[in-house]
């Protein structure tokens, strides 16, 4: 189920590029085509609060392709920033972008406005398992570096304590 066309029912003719209309729809008046992915169905109601529409293009779970020989793979391995996480691997050059998943060295844990502060750690644990050769790492904001941005991201958002 790769496909994913959201849109509202309000004047919009059946347009998913159509900018919502937040003053006159509501999140069950989205329809949703194809997918009974759990994370589509969180994504709607977000969409439609901060007025944005869906992608014209979408997959599920994982796109690899192949640009001039090179492998390039977008993937969603969970929870973090925001729930939609995707992140992007250049195979020939070892490189991932991580996206706001992944922190520069010492930095905070900023906006947690859409994020899912409690899966953060084990989707960049996932990262990690799939993408073990990549050894450039490029944080959303910040300094690119190298595996330990994802294990310093993973212990920023750590349940455990100091002393476990």
């Amino acid at each position: 189920m790769a496909c994913v066309i959201a849109f509202t029912i309000y004047g919009c003719n059946n347009n998913p590029t159509e900018t919502i209309n937040q003053t006159s729809a509501n999140a069950s008046d989205f329809i949703i085509y194809q997918s009974d992915s759990l994370i589509i169905k969180q994504l709607a109601p977000i969409l439609h609060k901060k007025g944005n529409v869906w992608a014209q293009n979408s997959f599920d779970g994982l796109l690899k392709v192949n640009l001039g020989g090179d492998t390039v793979v977008a993937q969603y391995l969970g929870k973090g920033h925001t729930i939609d996480n995707i992140v992007g691997y250049f195979a020939k050059d070892k490189a991932l972008f991580g996206g706001c998943l992944i922190k520069e060295m010492n930095a905070g844990k900023g906006n947690l406005e859409d994020a899912s502060v409690k899966d953060w750690s084990n989707t960049v644990e996932q990262l990690k398992l799939a993408f073990p050769e990549a050894i450039i790492v490029i944080p959303g904001h910040g300094n690119a570096g190298g595996r330990k941005l994802l294990d310093y991201t993973i212990d920023l958002f750590s349940e455990k304590t100091p002393n476990q």
